[in-house]
């Protein structure tokens, strides 16, 4: 890795640890641009959202490049601990299922059509 990306990885990493995801996320980015296969800066990436899709997406990238060094193996455990957070929990523990939406349906011609103008439409 050439010491440009090493800096912008390390500036990134920095910028996340003080409190700015925004700043780390323009600078871990620009780093997986210079280097796609930098498998810190893809799991470093993870942190600085809170979407889990983007999350899974960014830890799923860092575990694709080597899924046996270090990096791989951090990966795959921060995807574990994301699957079991954000797994949906059987329908029986809510107790009941979901009501016909149908009852929630709005009554059909509730409200009388306006005209071009906001008035009312004349009856056809």
């Amino acid at each position: 890795m050439d010491q440009h990306v090493n800096d912008l990885l390390t500036q990134g990493i920095g910028a996340l640890r003080a409190g700015d995801p925004v700043n780390a996320r323009r600078l871990l980015m620009e780093v997986t641009y210079l280097a796609p296969t930098q498998q810190d800066a893809w799991l470093w990436l993870s942190d600085t959202t809170t979407d889990p899709h983007e999350q899974r997406a960014y830890i799923e990238r860092a575990i694709a490049i080597d899924p046996q060094s270090r990096a791989g193996q951090i990966a795959a455990k921060k995807l574990a601990r994301l699957d079991s957070q954000f797994a949906t929990p059987p329908l029986s523990s809510y107790g009941q299922p979901a009501p016909d939406p149908a009852v929630y349906a709005p009554p059909q011609n509730s409200v009388p059509p306006l005209s071009s103008y906001g008035q009312p439409a004349p009856d056809p």
